[in-house]
């Protein structure tokens, strides 16, 4: 879910393009070695030739209906979205039977465009030196518990710390 806050003064401006395909479970795999063998080295060479700051391929294991995702990120969205159209065509010219493949596989997807706005980051530390008001509790539900403790006892001080889920939701 992209966040909405103030641009960092100073950042290059990022956009992701992103597909997130349905596919056939049982033939999934499948998909993932086309994308390695007919797209990773066009993608590879879109970030070697700068024209795509980076690019990535993920699997979604459980729920929902998207099962593989493809990710590529730039500084505009028209180069953005003129290197996506020359990398299709690319793969393409140079293996049309992976691509047909693919797209019986992956039959159906939906296109997301972010921009990815860069905020400064918070400083929980200063945030958390406001001892929190008699009664309060800071409710640690992470699987390293004796970490939090510490880190909060020495950034904060004393202060209330109960393992396990927050009542308060």
């Amino acid at each position: 879910m992209p966040v909405v806050a103030d641009a960092q003064e100073g950042t290059t401006p990022s956009f992701v393009y992103a597909t997130y395909f349905e596919c056939d479970v049982s033939k999934q795999e499948r998909a993932d070695d086309i994308v390695n063998s007919a797209c990773a080295p066009v993608y590879d060479a879109a970030v070697e030739a700068g024209t795509l700051s980076s690019w990535g391929w993920m699997a979604h294991r459980t729920g929902g209906k998207w099962r593989r995702a493809v990710t590529f990120t730039g500084t505009d969205v028209k180069t953005l979205l003129a290197t996506r159209g020359a990398m299709l065509a690319e793969i393409k010219n140079k293996d049309e039977a992976a691509g047909k493949e693919f797209s019986e596989i992956c039959g159906s997807h939906q296109d997301y465009i972010w921009n990815v706005v860069h905020e400064k980051p918070l400083n929980i530390a200063t945030m958390l030196k406001t001892p929190p008001p008699d009664g309060a509790a800071f409710f640690c539900t992470f699987h390293r518990p004796a970490r939090t403790d510490s880190l909060l006892a020495r950034e904060v001080g004393p202060a209330r710390v109960e393992h396990g889920s927050n009542p308060h939701g």
